[in-house]
């Protein structure tokens, strides 16, 4: 019960790689495991808010 109230209560590590949003789009980074690269992308707010959520009951 303690590891699902500590993982419920804690912002998504998706959420907390957010770098802009202008209204419509977010901007938000993530890192190629492979290549450590850190990459730069940006989508429509809503598109966003439907895979975070998909993220966090996968």
């Amino acid at each position: 019960m303690r590891y699902l109230t500590k993982y419920l209560s804690s912002p998504l590590i998706f959420l907390s790689r957010i770098v802009g949003y202008d209204g419509h789009e977010v901007r938000y980074y993530y890192q190629l495991h492979k290549t450590k690269l850190k990459m730069d992308e940006t989508m429509d707010a809503q598109v966003f808010i439907w895979e975070a959520g998909s993220e966090q009951f996968s």
